[in-house]
């Protein structure tokens, strides 16, 4: 489950406006929808702990959850790393020969 996801079903489980937990985590609404709807990845770690207690779960979770998303994204940065320096081999075997 990814923390966007996790964050909207929580909220409707507790039957919170999402105004009112933009509000008591101290982003806007807005910001809270992209992240709800996937279209922003999650809050900066000084929000987790607000998260936390708005939505009644523990931090643990909350990390364990924003870890995965973290971990997916390295693994795709990896991957680009991986293509943009086997190009660049290329590009240096062909100028040495």
């Amino acid at each position: 489950m990814k923390f966007g996801e996790f964050m909207l079903q929580r909220r409707l489980e507790l039957g919170l406006s999402i105004a009112s937990v933009a509000r008591s985590i101290g982003v806007t609404h807005t910001a809270l929808y992209l992240v709800e709807t996937g279209r922003r990845n999650s809050f900066r770690s000084k929000y987790w702990p607000r998260i936390a207690h708005v939505l009644k779960t523990d931090m643990d979770f909350i990390s364990t959850l924003e870890g995965a998303q973290s971990l997916d994204y390295l693994r795709r940065k990896v991957v680009e790393l991986e293509l943009e320096i086997s190009f660049l081999k290329k590009q240096l075997e062909e100028k040495c020969s």
